[in-house]
């Protein structure tokens, strides 16, 4: 019986084909005492391979690239939402803005060289002199020209009003600058309503409510 133990017992078996005399009570005791040092030796070995785990899985090793991997993952801040878990260079909601602002750019770009060129036109149609047969004809033309003039309000809500020299205090002429920002809607020709996100220096958000042109005229 002792030798057809299995292996896990091979050296509680050496230990009782030495012994010179086996009774049925020592015999038993060797076995209680075998099988209370298996199950000490499990848990033993149970704590620690849970120990190990543990360790593993809260590593802080300074080298281990898993580790910094993930805490640098969930540290990251992204500068232009605020969320957590990626950078600006990879935010979804930058690069759509910046796609948005380039091709606005470009379309008002392109809106503000069709106006002034059809502005430049305009002024040399009205600026061309008129023959005239006679005099009667010339004081007509005189008419015209004053009346064409008239047209044309001073008011400073009208777009073709001159901006001022203080005009600076509400508008920035950077010209380093893609866009500018201003809140004088009537300044703007060809408005068009165009909703995106800008943000400030101090990391807030504002939206923006349209895009158009400005046409500066110099003040002499």
């Amino acid at each position: 019986m002792i030798r057809a133990l299995p292996d896990q017992y091979a050296h509680f078996t050496s230990s009782l084909l030495l012994l010179g005399t086996l009774d049925k009570t020592q015999l038993r005791d060797a076995f209680l005492a075998e099988e209370v040092n298996c199950r000490r030796r499990a848990e033993v070995n149970s704590a620690l391979h849970s120990s190990s785990t543990t360790a593993n899985s809260t590593c802080t090793h300074p080298n281990c690239h898993h580790c910094n991997q993930s805490t640098t993952s969930t540290r990251v801040q992204c500068d232009f939402c605020g969320l957590l878990g990626h950078t600006q260079d990879k935010c979804h909601r930058y690069i759509a803005s910046h796609q948005q602002a380039v091709e606005g750019a470009k379309n008002r770009y392109k809106r503000g060289n069709k106006a002034q060129a059809g502005s430049n036109n305009s002024q040399n149609t009205s600026q061309q002199p008129k023959s005239s047969p006679n005099n009667a004809n010339s004081s007509t033309v005189v008419t015209e020209s004053a009346g064409n003039a008239s047209l044309r309000s001073i008011h400073p809500s009208d777009p073709h009003f001159p901006l001022q020299l203080d005009a600076d205090i509400d508008w920035n002429a950077d010209t380093g600058a893609t866009s500018h920002m201003t809140p004088h809607r009537h300044w703007m020709h060809h408005y068009t309503p165009y909703r995106v996100p800008i943000k400030l220096a101090d990391h807030t958000v504002v939206y923006s409510a349209g895009v158009g042109t400005v046409v500066f005229n110099p003040v002499m």
